[in-house]
This record gives C-alpha cells, structure tokens and sequence, in this order.
C-alpha cells in the first residue's frame, strides 16, 4: 500500500503524520513485517533525508523478529538507482541486519538498473557479498548493453562462477560497443560468439564494429545480414563487397529489393537482380517470385518505387520481363501505393506523375485525390489532365473534404474558383466533412476559420453555409463555434441556424450564445439542448433551461449524466427533476452502457444474464427477465473505487433507486484481496454496519467469517496486504490473531 493511495484516509492519516514528525513505526502492530509500503513513495516524492533518518533509525534494532524496517520493493530501488542516489543505497546496506536484508528486493531488474545507471563497482560488490544470489548471468548482458567493460571484468574476477551467455555480446555489438567485442574476442571460449552478433552489430550501424567481426571472427553472415544491410543506405557498398567474395555464403530476400527502391539505389538494384542465383541458393526459391506474390497484397519492390517516387527504380524493374504484366495492377492502386508525407518532396512527386503521363498510365479520382491532401497544385493540374473538369458530385465533395481536412489554404481556394459556381451544394458539404474530419483529428482552430474566413468574403461568390452544414462546423471547437455565431448572426433569416448553435452552444457550456438562440425555440429542441448539457455536465446550461424555460431533467437526461460521472448534474436534474427514478427498464435498454457507467459500480461483461446476476446478488437467470424495479436488497459485488463507492451510497441514489444496499461477504473479499484500504475505511468508518450482511463478522464481533479470514491470510486468494490485516483484525474485529486461533482451529 502507497501513501499516495491512503494519504486522504483519515483512519490513517494520524499514523502518517505520526511517521514523518516522529519517525516512529508507521505501524506499531506485533506481527513480524506488517507495515505499508512507504519507500516508493518517500523516493518518488524526492523525500531522501526522511528516508536517511528512517534507514539509520531502523540500523538501531538488530533483532529480526521485530525489526522496525521499511519494505524495498523492486521499483523504490530501480528509481534509487535512475536517480544515481547510490549514497541512500550504501547507508540502507550498511543499516540492515543479514536477516533483514530479505525484505530488500535487489532482483536482477534492480541490478540492470544499477549497471546501466552507472552504479561504482564498489556498490556492487557490497551487494554482491551482502546478497550473491542478486548478482547473475544478466549482470553480463546489462554492463555490455552500457557498454560497461570494468563491470564486466569486475564479474569476471570475482564471480568466477557465473559466465556471460550470447545475450552479452549480442547487447555489446548491438548498442556499438566496439571495445567490448574486441574484449570478447580476445577472450574466446569464455565469451559466446554466434551469427546473430553481426546482424546485431549491423543494426547499430556502427561500421568499424562491422569491419572487426567481419575481419576477425569465422561465424560469417546469416540470412538475414545482406537484408540488414540494404536497410541501411549507408552500408550498402559492404554488400558488393560480400556477395562478390566467393568464400563468404551471402544470401538475401526480396526484402532488399524493397529497400534498394526506398533508397533510389539504382546500382544495388540492378546488381541484386543480376546476382539473383546466387543470392537465392540455399533457398532455391528466386527471390523475385516472392517479391510479386506480395504485389496488391504488401510491400514489394514496385509499390516501394511508388511510394517513394523513386522513378529510376520503377522503370528499371517495368522493362523486365518477370514485372511487365504486374505494372497495370500498380499503378492503378497509386492511391494504396503512394506515400503522403513530408519526407517526400513535391519535385519528386512531380517526377513521377509526369513519368506516368508520358507513359500513359491510367490516373483515378483517388490519385487526384493525393495531389489535394499534398497541397500541390501544380500536381492536381497534371492529374486531372485526363479528367478535365468532369468530376462527379461525390468526387467533389472528396476534393473538399481533403483539402480543408489537411488544413491547405491554397488548394482550398483553388478549387472553390473552379468548382463553386456550377458545384455549390458540393462545395458547401465537402467544407462541413473536411471540418468535421478535423474535429475527429484536432487542429489549431485559428486554420481553419481562415480558410472560412477567406471563402466567407470570397468575391462575387462568397460561401454561406447551410443550417445541417454549420452544425458540423460548429462543432469541431468552441473557437469555431463563436466564430460562426458572430458570422452568421446578420443572416436576415437568423432562425433558420438557432438550432445548429443551440445543442453544440450547450455542449460547450457557452450560455451566452445558448441564451440568444433558445429564444422562440420548440421545446422539444430546448429538450435536446438539455440532453447534451445533462451529457456533457454543464450545470449552468441546466440551470438557465430550468429557470427561464421551465425544461426540467426526466430520466434520459439524468441517464446521460450518470454515464458520464458528472455528479453534481445528476445531483441537480434528481432535485428539480420529474420522475427521475431510475428503474429497471430503464437500465436494460441501455445494459452496456450501464455496466460501464451507471455509477460504475460493478465489472460486468456485456451478457444480460451476467448483469442480472451481478446487479441483484442472485444466480437465477429469471431474475432479469422478472424484475421490474429495483429489489429491495442490492447487494454490491465489485466496486472498483472509492469515488464510485462514495456514489453509490450517495443521498440521490439511494432515493432514486428506493433499495436497501447490501454489503455481502464477495465484496469484502474482493476489497481485502485488491488491497483496498481507502474503500473498506471507507465502509467501516463511514457507512457503518446497517449495510453489512450479517454473516460477514461472527459471534457476537470476537470472530470473524473463515473463508473471510482465508481472503485476509491468503488461504484462498493470496494473502492481502499487511496494512489491510491491522484494520481489520485490530481495530474493526478487535480480536487477536494467536488467540483466534487458539479459539477454533477447526476454521
């Protein structure tokens, strides 16, 4: 248990507060290591001289059995060592007895953490000789991924007893450490070697490394090391070298073929292609049969050229005889296949299109498309040389939609001139989609109301949005939603848009706008804007709808703010409401989002029955389709947190469902096996026992339930945290534990 987690418990509080000021104890309980988990939270907090004073006030006791000690999980010491705070370390080693020491969780995570944080040898072997079982093979792999050679001869010297496996020079060549490979190498027989410490090394892209093992160590390549190597454009000269020496076994997959066109490496290509046998003799398997299998279906050397408007590599691998029927079924999918993005520049987008022009490919609408989401004009007019103007409705409400969705001003403008006059409607709706595909992905809403604003005083065609459209608009940003308003306010015909504001105006909470535009607005959609409000917790909203329109909160409205968690709304629509009582019936119709967000009371899968059985504490399927109302008992089974508890119990609640609650024996059990004090403090201190079943505490409050005793000393579940065994066994059932058991064993 974690400070951070019981800090507002005022059960606890006192103790807390009791160990920061005295340094005491936090809990002064007689059984051996029954106290919290206070170290991660003094380390993560920065709170090093308390934990100083308690490390030295702890090295005061040398008996085990009562030893006032403080629990080192794993992470409390790995952020000790991130924090290179090795001086806390070495006094907590110095001030624990042997016997102690277990309770001080130096795993091989910890020592990773301290080789790579570049913890002094000498820390080392102080928990090398306090703790050797700590110190292990993975104490090799992590100093050669720091590149930590005295860590490593350090281990060599004084744990002759353990040998680095091939994780260790795998990690020394992969992170570039030249110094330890060399240091490997010389030690041969006590370091491993294997093929997989080139294509390691191959990957870090440090080529003198590469060089060395190359030169010095027999393993020679994999299948994968020539792959590897044309991933990287910097390499690509070694694989000449390679493949033309006739004592090394190079071999490859299409995968370089894939790269050498991401590169534009015309000279690799070709010479790959022409050394196709060779390269493909263990698998004989020619690697360009593989290469046209994934053509339509993933990446492939033609599709690759695409993408990247390597042109040279596209015509190369068009002429020959093996590509020559799979060119139409790439450059018909030039939408799949081209990459838009940044990397690439618009010259080089240029050089393709006109490539694919001269060679008179067929372009489609999708491929007019990439040229508007990139913003070139220049490219768009290439392309739609085979379209002309004559593009349908739904082509250019796509047109629209991408140029404003990717935000270019430009374009935007430059279609409008083309298409606006004869193309209105489209115009309009393809705006209201770009925008609404910008409030699915957020952008600055200063781009966007320039582009509006722009079209908004377009000459001689200025735009003017429809009421359905300006409700897209509007609610891609509060911003945009202002700036609508205020444009769209001198409309003569103002009415026509009140309802495109209102539910959107609500949403955001903007009650200046919501009071302008619910004046002469139907009820029904004055209901709407309360919905949302209600959905949204904008309390205001609520109030102002109530109190000069006299729409009040029913059970949809009160349903929409419990699924959202927004209390203080559902607290206000079950106060000023009418027939806000939520029913059964009310529940199965919306049962998924009910048994995510109904007070999120309980996990409960999607199944009707499973709710059913959680919701009344009963077993019998009929119960769903039987009940009508809430049951006079409900019984709670999985509560997942105090806010939800707290609600759950809550006044409105309780009147709204008109039931008994019902704590029952499952959710003690699941509280105590979670470990969740702040809950079940909560439940002891607060709600008392009227809600408990009476079969959770026995004989007269001496006792406690067995199988609740097995959840608590982890017969059954095992084990719950120490903190929770004192609340419960000293202060709740006041009993102690030798003498519980002494009492009946036969529990």
């Amino acid at each position: 248990m974690r400070f951070k987690n019981i800090i507002n418990n005022k059960y606890i509080f006192q103790r807390v507060v009791h160990f920061i000021h005295e340094g005491h104890h936090l809990y002064a309980c007689k059984y051996r290591n029954n106290e919290i988990d206070d170290a991660l939270w003094l380390v993560q907090t920065g709170s090093f001289e308390i934990l100083r004073n308690k490390i030295l006030l702890d090295g005061v006791s040398t008996d085990d059995l009562c030893y006032r000690l403080l629990y080192w999980p794993v992470e409390s010491l790995s952020i000790l060592f991130e924090k290179q705070r090795f001086d806390i370390i070495e006094l907590l080693l110095a001030n624990r007895s042997v016997g102690s020491l277990q309770y001080c969780f130096f795993t091989t995570d910890v020592i990773d953490k301290a080789v790579a944080s570049s913890a002094p040898i000498s820390l080392l072997e102080r928990i090398n000789s306090l703790l050797p079982r700590s110190i292990t093979w993975r104490c090799y792999s992590s100093a050669a991924q720091a590149g930590r050679l005295d860590v490593i001869e350090w281990l060599r010297k004084s744990r002759a007893d353990i040998l680095p496996t091939g994780e260790a020079t795998v990690n020394a060549a992969a992170n570039g450490h030249l110094h330890l490979i060399k240091y490997f190498h010389e030690n041969d027989g006590w370091a491993t070697f294997s093929k997989k410490v080139l294509d390691a090394g191959i990957k870090s892209g440090n080529r003198q490394l590469i060089d060395f093992i190359l030169d010095k160590r027999p393993e020679g390549l994999s299948n994968e090391s020539i792959d590897l190597l044309a991933a990287n454009s910097e390499l690509h000269d070694m694989i000449f070298t390679l493949v033309r020496n006739k004592s090394v076994d190079a071999q490859c997959t299409y995968k370089s073929l894939v790269h050498a066109c991401r590169f534009g490496n015309l000279k690799l290509l070709k010479f790959l292609m022409e050394n196709e046998k060779k390269l493909t003799s263990v698998s004989q398997v020619p690697f360009t049969k593989k290469d046209i299998d994934c053509i339509g279906r993933t990446e492939s050397s033609l599709s690759t050229a695409i993408r990247y408007c390597n042109v040279n590599c596209f015509d190369y691998l068009s002429k020959l005889p093996v590509y020559k029927s799979y060119i139409g079924i790439v450059t018909t999918q030039l939408h799949n296949n081209l990459l838009v993005s940044d990397q690439i520049s618009p010259d080089k987008h240029m050089e393709l299109f006109q490539y694919l022009k001269l060679g008179k490919y067929t372009f489609d609408i999708e491929s007019i498309n990439i040229a508007v989401i990139l913003g070139d004009i220049k490219l768009f007019d290439l392309a739609m040389t085979q379209f002309g103007n004559c593009l349908t409705y739904a082509s250019i409400v796509k047109l629209f939609q991408n140029a404003v969705g990717y935000v270019h001003l430009e374009m935007t403008l430059e279609l409008y001139i083309r298409y606006v006059i004869n193309n209105t409607g489209a115009v309009g709706q393809g705006i209201a989609f770009g925008l609404k595909m910008r409030r699915l992905n957020p952008t600055p809403p200063a781009d966007l109301i320039e582009i509006l604003e722009r079209l908004h005083h377009f000459p001689n065609h200025p735009l003017r949005l429809a009421p359905s459209q300006v409700y897209e608009a509007a609610r891609t940003s509060e911003e945009m939603l202002r700036y609508l308003f205020t444009f769209y306010s001198s409309d003569s015909d103002v009415s026509k848009y009140s309802s495109s504001y209102l539910d959107t105006a609500a949403g955001f909470g903007c009650l200046d706008i919501v009071e302008h535009c619910s004046k002469g607005i139907h009820s029904d959609e004055l209901k709407k804007c309360y919905y949302t409000a209600a959905a949204r917790g904008q309390l205001h909203i609520l109030q102002y709808l109530t109190s000069e329109h006299n729409i009040k909160g029913d059970q949809k409205s009160l349903v929409e703010a419990i699924k959202q968690g927004h209390l203080k709304a559902v607290e206000y629509i079950h106060r000023t409401g009418i027939n806000t009582q939520v029913d059964t019936s009310m529940l199965n119709t919306d049962k998924i989002q009910m048994s995510h967000h109904l007070a999120s009371l309980m996990e409960i899968q999607n199944s009707r029955n499973t709710f059913s059985k959680k919701l009344y504490g009963s077993d019998d399927d009929d119960d769903y389709v039987q009940s009508s109302q809430f049951q006079k008992t409900q019984r709670i089974s999985a509560i997942k947190n105090l806010s939800q508890l707290k609600l759950f119990f809550s006044k409105w609640y309780l009147e709204s469902t008109s039931c008994k609650i019902s704590i029952d024996l499952n959710t003690i059990h699941s509280l105590i096996t979670t470990n969740k004090i702040d809950l079940l403090v909560f439940l002891l201190e607060e709600v008392k026992y009227n809600h408990f079943d009476k079969n959770i505490f026995g004989r007269a409050g001496d006792n406690i339930n067995a199988s609740l005793f097995g959840s608590i000393y982890g017969e059954w579940f095992g084990g719950a945290d120490a903190a929770v065994q004192d609340l419960l066994l000293n202060d709740v059932c006041n009993v102690d534990f030798n003498v519980w058991i002494q009492y009946d064993d036969t529990e």
